[in-house]
Protein backbone atom coordinates (compact mmCIF):
# COMPACT_ATOMS: atom_id res chain seq x y z
CA UNK A 1 0.00 0.00 0.00
CA UNK A 2 1.21 3.93 -0.94
CA UNK A 3 1.59 5.69 2.07
CA UNK A 4 -0.19 8.65 1.29
CA UNK A 5 -3.11 7.12 -0.82
CA UNK A 6 -4.64 4.84 2.20
CA UNK A 7 -7.59 6.06 3.32
CA UNK A 8 -9.10 4.29 6.47
CA UNK A 9 -12.97 4.10 6.69
CA UNK A 10 -14.94 2.56 10.31
CA UNK A 11 -18.02 1.71 11.53
CA UNK A 12 -20.20 -1.36 11.59
CA UNK A 13 -22.37 -3.02 14.05
CA UNK A 14 -25.04 -1.91 12.51
CA UNK A 15 -25.25 -0.71 8.66
CA UNK A 16 -26.22 2.86 9.05
CA UNK A 17 -22.78 3.80 9.55
CA UNK A 18 -21.19 1.97 6.66
CA UNK A 19 -23.37 2.58 3.49
CA UNK A 20 -22.60 6.63 3.25
CA UNK A 21 -18.32 5.65 3.63
CA UNK A 22 -18.91 2.85 0.78
CA UNK A 23 -20.96 5.35 -1.34
CA UNK A 24 -18.11 8.00 -0.44
CA UNK A 25 -15.71 5.38 -1.38
CA UNK A 26 -17.41 4.73 -4.13
CA UNK A 27 -17.45 8.49 -5.46
CA UNK A 28 -13.63 9.20 -4.56
CA UNK A 29 -12.46 6.03 -6.67
CA UNK A 30 -13.89 7.37 -10.13
CA UNK A 31 -12.42 10.89 -8.95
CA UNK A 32 -9.12 8.98 -8.56
CA UNK A 33 -8.59 5.18 -8.97
CA UNK A 34 -5.23 4.81 -7.64
CA UNK A 35 -6.93 5.58 -4.15
CA UNK A 36 -6.62 2.64 -1.79
CA UNK A 37 -9.44 1.98 0.72
CA UNK A 38 -9.40 -0.12 3.72
CA UNK A 39 -12.10 -0.65 6.71
CA UNK A 40 -12.08 -1.28 10.39
CA UNK A 41 -15.36 -2.40 11.81
CA UNK A 42 -16.36 -5.07 14.08
CA UNK A 43 -16.14 -8.76 14.28
CA UNK A 44 -19.99 -9.36 15.01
CA UNK A 45 -21.33 -6.66 12.92
CA UNK A 46 -23.31 -7.26 9.16
CA UNK A 47 -20.73 -5.10 7.71
CA UNK A 48 -18.04 -6.97 6.58
CA UNK A 49 -19.60 -9.01 3.43
CA UNK A 50 -20.97 -5.55 2.11
CA UNK A 51 -17.11 -4.14 3.00
CA UNK A 52 -15.52 -7.05 1.22
CA UNK A 53 -18.25 -7.13 -1.77
CA UNK A 54 -16.56 -3.59 -2.69
CA UNK A 55 -13.39 -4.50 -3.20
CA UNK A 56 -12.24 -3.10 0.27
CA UNK A 57 -9.67 -5.02 2.52
CA UNK A 58 -11.70 -5.45 6.09
CA UNK A 59 -9.96 -5.74 9.70
CA UNK A 60 -12.06 -6.53 12.62
CA UNK A 61 -11.34 -4.75 15.80
CA UNK A 62 -13.04 -4.86 19.41
CA UNK A 63 -14.09 -1.45 20.83
CA UNK A 64 -16.29 -1.06 24.00
CA UNK A 65 -19.69 -0.01 23.51
CA UNK A 66 -20.90 1.86 26.25
CA UNK A 67 -24.50 0.07 27.03
CA UNK A 68 -28.05 3.05 27.76
CA UNK A 69 -28.21 1.63 30.95
CA UNK A 70 -26.23 0.40 33.84
CA UNK A 71 -24.80 -2.94 33.67
CA UNK A 72 -21.56 -5.23 34.90
CA UNK A 73 -20.09 -4.14 31.45
CA UNK A 74 -19.27 -0.42 32.54
CA UNK A 75 -16.94 -2.12 34.88
CA UNK A 76 -15.04 -3.61 31.43
CA UNK A 77 -15.02 -0.32 29.56
CA UNK A 78 -12.08 1.36 30.75
CA UNK A 79 -9.85 -2.09 30.14
CA UNK A 80 -11.23 -2.70 27.10
CA UNK A 81 -10.78 1.30 26.02
CA UNK A 82 -7.50 0.68 26.61
CA UNK A 83 -6.72 -2.62 25.00
CA UNK A 84 -8.93 -1.42 21.63
CA UNK A 85 -6.63 2.43 21.67
CA UNK A 86 -3.48 -0.24 21.50
CA UNK A 87 -5.01 -2.31 18.62
CA UNK A 88 -5.98 0.81 16.68
CA UNK A 89 -2.53 2.39 16.92
CA UNK A 90 -0.85 -0.45 15.97
CA UNK A 91 -3.54 -0.63 12.53
CA UNK A 92 -2.60 3.11 12.00
CA UNK A 93 1.45 2.73 12.42
CA UNK A 94 1.12 -0.20 9.77
CA UNK A 95 -1.35 1.93 7.47
CA UNK A 96 -0.36 5.35 7.51
CA UNK A 97 -3.62 6.45 6.47
CA UNK A 98 -3.86 9.89 4.88
CA UNK A 99 -8.35 10.09 6.06
CA UNK A 100 -9.86 8.19 8.21
CA UNK A 101 -13.68 8.25 7.78
CA UNK A 102 -16.21 7.86 10.45
CA UNK A 103 -19.98 8.20 10.26
CA UNK A 104 -20.61 7.89 14.01
CA UNK A 105 -20.24 4.07 15.19
CA UNK A 106 -18.78 3.25 18.23
CA UNK A 107 -16.03 1.09 16.95
CA UNK A 108 -14.78 4.22 15.46
CA UNK A 109 -13.55 6.11 18.78
CA UNK A 110 -10.80 4.50 20.01
CA UNK A 111 -9.32 4.27 16.16
CA UNK A 112 -9.97 7.78 15.59
CA UNK A 113 -7.99 8.98 18.53
CA UNK A 114 -5.62 6.71 18.19
CA UNK A 115 -5.02 8.02 14.58
CA UNK A 116 -5.47 11.63 15.18
CA UNK A 117 -2.52 10.77 17.84
CA UNK A 118 -0.48 9.78 14.58
CA UNK A 119 -1.36 12.59 12.53
CA UNK A 120 -4.39 11.13 10.59
CA UNK A 121 -7.10 13.54 9.22
CA UNK A 122 -10.00 12.87 10.85
CA UNK A 123 -13.41 12.94 8.83
CA UNK A 124 -16.90 12.39 11.10
CA UNK A 125 -20.50 12.01 9.51
CA UNK A 126 -23.31 12.87 11.85
CA UNK A 127 -25.98 11.40 9.87
CA UNK A 128 -29.12 11.20 12.55
CA UNK A 129 -31.30 14.19 13.88
CA UNK A 130 -30.01 13.24 16.78
CA UNK A 131 -25.95 13.42 17.48
CA UNK A 132 -24.77 9.62 19.37
CA UNK A 133 -21.79 9.27 22.11
CA UNK A 134 -19.75 8.51 19.28
CA UNK A 135 -19.85 11.38 17.21
CA UNK A 136 -19.70 13.71 20.60
CA UNK A 137 -16.35 12.43 21.23
CA UNK A 138 -14.38 12.42 17.62
CA UNK A 139 -16.13 15.85 16.93
CA UNK A 140 -13.59 18.00 18.89
CA UNK A 141 -10.71 16.28 17.19
CA UNK A 142 -12.39 16.04 13.34
CA UNK A 143 -10.55 17.89 10.44
CA UNK A 144 -14.03 17.65 8.37
CA UNK A 145 -17.48 17.63 10.07
CA UNK A 146 -20.30 16.71 7.77
CA UNK A 147 -23.71 16.16 8.49
CA UNK A 148 -27.34 15.60 7.02
CA UNK A 149 -29.93 17.83 8.46
CA UNK A 150 -29.65 21.41 9.38
CA UNK A 151 -30.17 20.93 13.05
CA UNK A 152 -26.46 19.52 13.29
CA UNK A 153 -24.67 22.65 12.68
CA UNK A 154 -26.69 24.06 15.85
CA UNK A 155 -25.52 21.27 18.00
CA UNK A 156 -22.15 21.09 16.77
CA UNK A 157 -21.00 24.70 15.77
CA UNK A 158 -20.44 26.59 12.42
CA UNK A 159 -17.72 24.54 11.29
CA UNK A 160 -20.15 21.95 10.09
CA UNK A 161 -20.92 21.39 6.86
CA UNK A 162 -24.74 20.54 6.20
CA UNK A 163 -24.57 18.54 2.86
CA UNK A 164 -27.08 15.79 2.93
CA UNK A 165 -27.06 12.07 2.85
CA UNK A 166 -24.34 9.99 0.35
CA UNK A 167 -25.69 6.85 -1.28
CA UNK A 168 -24.27 5.24 -4.12
CA UNK A 169 -25.06 6.40 -7.29
CA UNK A 170 -27.56 3.39 -8.50
CA UNK A 171 -29.68 4.35 -5.78
CA UNK A 172 -30.22 7.90 -6.75
CA UNK A 173 -31.55 6.38 -10.46
CA UNK A 174 -34.33 3.60 -10.64
CA UNK A 175 -34.90 1.70 -12.95
CA UNK A 176 -38.43 2.01 -15.05
CA UNK A 177 -41.73 0.49 -13.46
CA UNK A 178 -42.28 -2.03 -16.54
CA UNK A 179 -38.71 -3.35 -15.93
CA UNK A 180 -38.95 -3.36 -12.06
CA UNK A 181 -42.26 -5.41 -12.54
CA UNK A 182 -40.07 -8.17 -14.69
CA UNK A 183 -37.99 -8.40 -11.32
CA UNK A 184 -41.35 -9.77 -9.64
CA UNK A 185 -43.13 -11.56 -12.03
CA UNK A 186 -45.77 -13.52 -9.41
CA UNK A 187 -47.10 -9.81 -8.19
CA UNK A 188 -50.31 -8.49 -9.72
CA UNK A 189 -50.18 -5.98 -12.00
CA UNK A 190 -52.53 -3.16 -11.25
CA UNK A 191 -52.67 -3.43 -7.63
CA UNK A 192 -50.60 -1.12 -5.18
CA UNK A 193 -47.39 -2.72 -4.15
CA UNK A 194 -46.34 -2.23 -0.65
CA UNK A 195 -42.22 -2.43 0.33
CA UNK A 196 -41.17 -3.43 4.08
CA UNK A 197 -37.85 -2.48 5.13
CA UNK A 198 -36.73 -3.66 8.56
CA UNK A 199 -33.48 -1.90 8.73
CA UNK A 200 -29.71 -3.33 8.14
CA UNK A 201 -30.70 -6.24 10.62
CA UNK A 202 -33.91 -6.68 9.96
CA UNK A 203 -36.72 -6.42 12.59
CA UNK A 204 -38.72 -9.40 13.73
CA UNK A 205 -41.16 -7.61 15.58
CA UNK A 206 -42.16 -5.65 12.13
CA UNK A 207 -41.66 -8.92 10.45
CA UNK A 208 -44.14 -11.01 12.77
CA UNK A 209 -46.60 -7.72 12.52
CA UNK A 210 -47.08 -7.88 8.59
CA UNK A 211 -46.98 -11.81 8.70
CA UNK A 212 -50.38 -11.53 11.15
CA UNK A 213 -51.72 -9.03 8.51
CA UNK A 214 -50.63 -10.62 5.49
CA UNK A 215 -53.73 -12.40 4.71
CA UNK A 216 -56.10 -9.00 4.86
CA UNK A 217 -53.15 -7.14 2.90
CA UNK A 218 -53.14 -9.48 -0.25
CA UNK A 219 -56.56 -8.56 -0.59
CA UNK A 220 -55.77 -5.22 -1.94
CA UNK A 221 -52.57 -4.63 -2.17
CA UNK A 222 -48.89 -6.49 -3.32
CA UNK A 223 -46.42 -6.90 -0.87
CA UNK A 224 -42.23 -7.27 -1.14
CA UNK A 225 -41.30 -7.99 1.95
CA UNK A 226 -36.65 -7.55 3.07
CA UNK A 227 -37.32 -9.74 6.43
CA UNK A 228 -33.27 -9.34 7.39
CA UNK A 229 -30.90 -11.57 6.63
CA UNK A 230 -31.76 -14.79 8.84
CA UNK A 231 -34.75 -13.84 9.54
CA UNK A 232 -37.91 -16.09 8.95
CA UNK A 233 -41.57 -15.77 8.41
CA UNK A 234 -44.38 -18.34 7.31
CA UNK A 235 -42.65 -21.21 8.99
CA UNK A 236 -45.87 -23.10 9.95
CA UNK A 237 -48.35 -20.60 8.27
CA UNK A 238 -49.98 -19.72 4.67
CA UNK A 239 -47.72 -17.32 2.37
CA UNK A 240 -50.69 -15.67 0.67
CA UNK A 241 -50.35 -14.94 -3.56
CA UNK A 242 -49.04 -11.52 -3.92
CA UNK A 243 -46.70 -11.86 -1.25
CA UNK A 244 -43.20 -11.78 -2.04
CA UNK A 245 -40.66 -12.74 1.14
CA UNK A 246 -36.58 -12.03 0.73
CA UNK A 247 -33.75 -11.78 3.26
CA UNK A 248 -32.17 -9.07 1.65
CA UNK A 249 -32.25 -8.34 -1.89
CA UNK A 250 -28.73 -6.98 -3.55
CA UNK A 251 -29.30 -6.65 -7.77
CA UNK A 252 -32.79 -6.05 -7.18
CA UNK A 253 -33.19 -3.80 -4.53
CA UNK A 254 -33.56 -1.08 -6.94
CA UNK A 255 -36.60 -2.85 -8.47
CA UNK A 256 -38.28 -3.41 -5.42
CA UNK A 257 -38.11 0.69 -4.60
CA UNK A 258 -38.82 1.28 -8.24
CA UNK A 259 -42.38 -0.68 -8.05
CA UNK A 260 -43.41 0.66 -4.34
CA UNK A 261 -46.14 2.98 -3.96
CA UNK A 262 -45.71 2.86 -0.39
CA UNK A 263 -42.40 2.09 1.65
CA UNK A 264 -43.40 0.97 5.16
CA UNK A 265 -39.90 1.08 7.05
CA UNK A 266 -37.44 2.28 10.22
CA UNK A 267 -36.46 5.47 10.61
CA UNK A 268 -32.52 4.57 10.22
CA UNK A 269 -30.45 7.13 7.92
CA UNK A 270 -29.88 4.68 5.23
CA UNK A 271 -33.35 3.55 4.63
CA UNK A 272 -34.67 6.97 4.70
CA UNK A 273 -32.04 8.60 2.45
CA UNK A 274 -33.26 5.38 -0.19
CA UNK A 275 -36.94 6.88 0.63
CA UNK A 276 -35.84 10.24 -0.20
CA UNK A 277 -33.80 9.32 -3.79
CA UNK A 278 -37.02 7.31 -4.93
CA UNK A 279 -39.29 10.34 -3.80
CA UNK A 280 -41.55 7.71 -2.29
CA UNK A 281 -44.71 7.68 0.46
CA UNK A 282 -43.80 5.98 3.22
CA UNK A 283 -45.25 4.86 6.77
CA UNK A 284 -42.06 5.43 9.20
CA UNK A 285 -42.19 2.53 12.10
CA UNK A 286 -38.70 3.97 14.47
CA UNK A 287 -36.86 2.36 17.01
CA UNK A 288 -36.66 4.44 20.49
CA UNK A 289 -33.94 6.96 20.21
CA UNK A 290 -32.41 8.67 17.39
CA UNK A 291 -34.58 7.35 14.57
CA UNK A 292 -37.61 8.71 16.45
CA UNK A 293 -36.07 12.29 16.19
CA UNK A 294 -35.74 11.39 12.31
CA UNK A 295 -39.09 10.24 11.76
CA UNK A 296 -40.70 13.39 13.51
CA UNK A 297 -38.76 15.86 11.53
CA UNK A 298 -39.99 13.83 8.28
CA UNK A 299 -43.61 13.73 9.42
CA UNK A 300 -43.42 17.96 10.73
CA UNK A 301 -42.67 18.65 7.07
CA UNK A 302 -45.53 15.90 5.47
CA UNK A 303 -43.13 14.18 4.00
CA UNK A 304 -44.29 10.92 6.03
CA UNK A 305 -46.25 9.02 8.46
CA UNK A 306 -45.09 8.05 11.65
CA UNK A 307 -46.20 4.43 13.49
CA UNK A 308 -44.72 4.26 16.99
CA UNK A 309 -46.79 0.84 18.08
CA UNK A 310 -47.26 -1.02 15.23
CA UNK A 311 -49.99 -3.78 15.17
CA UNK A 312 -52.01 -5.60 12.56
CA UNK A 313 -55.08 -3.16 13.53
CA UNK A 314 -53.09 -0.11 13.29
CA UNK A 315 -50.97 -0.87 10.21
CA UNK A 316 -53.71 -1.26 7.71
CA UNK A 317 -55.28 2.48 8.23
CA UNK A 318 -51.77 3.75 8.38
CA UNK A 319 -50.85 2.19 4.86
CA UNK A 320 -54.47 3.32 3.39
CA UNK A 321 -53.35 6.80 4.57
CA UNK A 322 -50.17 6.98 2.98
CA UNK A 323 -51.63 5.88 -0.04
CA UNK A 324 -54.33 8.40 -0.19
CA UNK A 325 -51.81 11.19 0.84
CA UNK A 326 -49.50 9.63 -1.70
CA UNK A 327 -49.05 12.70 -4.16
CA UNK A 328 -48.38 14.90 -1.11
CA UNK A 329 -45.63 12.44 0.19
CA UNK A 330 -43.88 11.85 -2.69
CA UNK A 331 -43.70 15.83 -3.49
CA UNK A 332 -42.26 16.80 0.12
CA UNK A 333 -39.54 13.89 1.03
CA UNK A 334 -37.83 14.90 -1.93
CA UNK A 335 -37.25 18.13 -0.06
CA UNK A 336 -36.11 16.41 3.37
CA UNK A 337 -32.34 16.46 2.54
CA UNK A 338 -30.25 16.54 -0.16
CA UNK A 339 -28.98 12.56 -1.91
CA UNK A 340 -27.77 13.71 -5.13
CA UNK A 341 -24.27 14.16 -5.92
CA UNK A 342 -23.35 14.80 -2.09
CA UNK A 343 -21.27 11.14 -1.94
CA UNK A 344 -19.12 13.07 -5.01
CA UNK A 345 -19.08 16.15 -3.04
CA UNK A 346 -17.75 14.90 0.01
CA UNK A 347 -14.99 13.25 -1.79
CA UNK A 348 -14.16 16.07 -3.74
CA UNK A 349 -13.81 18.32 -0.74
CA UNK A 350 -11.71 15.49 1.16
CA UNK A 351 -9.10 14.88 -1.98
CA UNK A 352 -8.53 18.25 -2.39
CA UNK A 353 -7.45 18.89 1.16
CA UNK A 354 -5.24 15.39 0.28
CA UNK A 355 -3.67 17.19 -2.67
CA UNK A 356 -2.86 20.33 -0.15
CA UNK A 357 -5.28 22.93 -1.87
CA UNK A 358 -8.36 22.89 0.54
CA UNK A 359 -10.50 25.37 1.15
CA UNK A 360 -11.76 27.29 4.39
CA UNK A 361 -13.89 24.54 6.38
CA UNK A 362 -16.47 26.61 7.22
CA UNK A 363 -19.82 26.04 5.04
Amino acid sequence: MQEGKIILLTGGGTLGSVTPLLAIAEAWRALDASVEFVWAGTHEGPEERFVRAAGIPFYALSAPKLTRYPSLSWLLILPRTVRSLWLSWRLVQRLRPAWILSAGSYVSVPLVWAGKGCRARVMAYQLDVKPGLANRLIAPIADRFYGVWEGTRRQFGADVRVVGMAISADRTHLPSRETARAAFPSLTEHRPTILVLGGGLGSSSLNHCFEAAAMTLTQAYNVIHLTGKGKHIFIGRVQPDGYVVHEELQETYSHAMALADVVVTRAGMGALADVVAGGKAAVLVPLRGAQEKNAHIAEKAGAALVLRDPSPTSLLPKIHEALNRRQEFEKNIRSLFPVIGVARRIAQDLQSWCAGRGSDPRP
